[in-house]
Order: structure tokens, then sequence, then C-alpha cells
């Protein structure tokens, strides 16, 4: 199945696209289906780095496969990064993100009954608490959310069981950077 990326780019102010506020552009990656007519699922992605790097190219592949191999369409969201922009402006940059695939759902074949929200490490800690932001806002509900190895608990910032010699890139000192950021 091939794939549309010609979706994909900034979108910026007055022109109908998403954006947080405090923010003049929203920056999202899609990938669809070619040829994607009717209404199908989407899932808004946000990608990992520990609240303070990453960007969501690193998923490209996953994010291809899971368009292509699930007939979907993928939207990666480039959220705004601590320690410059501390919480909430992530979680806020991924609800724009959702409000404006729920609000471009003919435009893009999305079915919004059936949007998906979902992240790896802090992006999954990310998509849980946009989960709860989207609940208490009440204006669209995700249908499903896809958590992997989130970032929830702040608290593993203060284990000092961790064997720590192998470890090479996410250290006991990163994870504390992370969550004070």
């Amino acid at each position: 199945m091939a794939l549309d990326r010609s979706r994909a780019g900034r979108h910026g102010p007055g022109d109908g696209r998403p954006r947080a506020e405090g923010r003049t552009a929203l920056s999202l990656r899609v990938f669809q289906p070619t040829g994607l007519k009717a209404a199908a699922p989407a899932l808004l992605w946000i990608h990992g780095g520990g609240l303070f790097f990453g960007a969501p190219e690193q998923d490209d592949r996953t994010n291809i496969a899971f368009a292509r191999e699930l007939g979907i369409t993928v939207a990666a969201v480039r959220y705004r990064l601590a320690p410059d922009h501390p919480a909430p402006a992530a979680v806020e940059d991924a609800y724009a993100a959702l409000r404006g695939l729920a609000e471009r759902a003919d435009d893009l074949h999305i079915d919004i009954d059936r949007i998906a929200i979902g992240g790896a490490s802090a992006g999954g800690g990310i998509a849980a608490a946009l989960a709860l932001l989207a609940h208490d806002r009440a204006e669209i509900r995700p249908g499903f959310q896809l958590l992997l190895y989130p970032m929830l608990d702040d608290r593993t910032t203060t284990r000092t069981d961790l064997d720590t010699l192998k470890v090479r890139v996410w250290t006991p000192k990163s994870n504390r950077y992370g969550w004070s950021s």
C-alpha cells in the first residue's frame, strides 16, 4: 500500500489549523494511505524524549508502518520542549493537535469517533495527561490510548536500587532532569 505524505508540514495562524494557547504555529507530520476516501480511524502520535528532547521525525518509520498496515491516518505532533516550555505546554500542544484533527476530520477522512492518542516514554505520559485533559474539557473524546513505556511516575527519580553501570542513554540523572524540567 502506498502512502501519502503530502499533508505533512507546518500549520500556522490564520489558516484554520491547530494552535495551542500562546503559540503561533503547530507542526504535525501527517501520514495517510494513498487513496483514502472514506472516514477511517486516526492516531495522534506523541514522540518520546524525556520531555526535553526529541522530534516527531524520530518515529516516522513506525508511523508510516501504522498508516500502511492499519489503513489509518497518523499525525505526529511537534510539541514544545522543557525546560524552555514547562508543563503544561506539551500537553496543551497535544490537545491543540487533537482538536485540529477533529476540526479537519472531513478534510482528512478521519472518523471523529475513532481518534486514538498514543506515544512512547515521555510521549506516553503526555498522551495519558491528554486523555485526562480531553475528558475534563469534554470537547473531544479519544477512542483509545496507546501508551508505550509511558513516563508516568516521577518517583522513579528517587530510586537508589538501580544498577546503572551498563546504562548508556537514559540514566537516573537524565530521569531527574526530565522530571524537574
